[in-house]
């Protein structure tokens, strides 16, 4: 399990490493490079998922169309998020659910890019990381902690939800009918 958590680990850091960056950015009024810098840590992040899926689920291979999906989808939404973020009506009150929608909309997406039937389990995690992740990058940013610390931190609290949700034994009394 701690080898499933480490590739994890791996996975989000670029995907936490362009929302933070970008989210700062936006912060600052440079939105013309707040994009690009959350796009990037997008595709980087569905690279590198790309690249290291099999070392979590021995002999699983991302089908091309599910990195393409992965990438285009976590841009949009990140993009998406750090305007939300922005946004004076938004609180941690509505992160919990502008955060399920998206984790929830991502899962259902990956698994239709897959060409497979939609993975309750997998969405549950994602709908579950997402909001919590919102919420708690909106504390860290105020803490006046370094970017890096920030990042390290978000990244850190969504691989250990999705870690235990999506990858606990499957004889888990929490996924028995998943």
């Amino acid at each position: 399990m701690l080898s499933v958590f480490f590739w994890e680990y791996l996975q989000n850091l670029p995907i936490f490493a362009g929302f933070i960056w970008g989210y700062v950015l936006w912060s600052q009024g440079r939105q013309e490079l707040a994009v690009p810098c959350l796009i990037a840590g997008s595709l980087a992040g569905a690279l590198l998922i790309a690249l290291t899926e099999s070392r979590k689920s021995k002999g699983h291979r991302e089908p091309a169309l599910v990195v393409i999906a992965n990438g285009a989808g976590m841009a949009v939404i990140m993009v998406a998020m750090v305007g939300y973020l922005s946004a004076l009506w938004s609180s941690w009150l509505t992160d919990l659910l502008i955060g399920v929608l998206a984790g929830v909309g991502l899962g259902a997406l990956q698994s239709l890019a897959a060409r497979e039937k939609i993975s309750l389990r997998h969405c549950v995690a994602l709908g579950s990381a997402s909001p919590l992740a919102l919420i708690a990058i909106r504390l860290i940013l105020k803490i006046g902690w370094s970017t890096w610390a920030n990042i390290l931190a978000a990244a850190l609290l969504a691989t250990l939800i999705i870690g235990f949700l999506d990858y606990a034994p499957k004889s888990s009394k929490l996924f028995r009918s998943a």
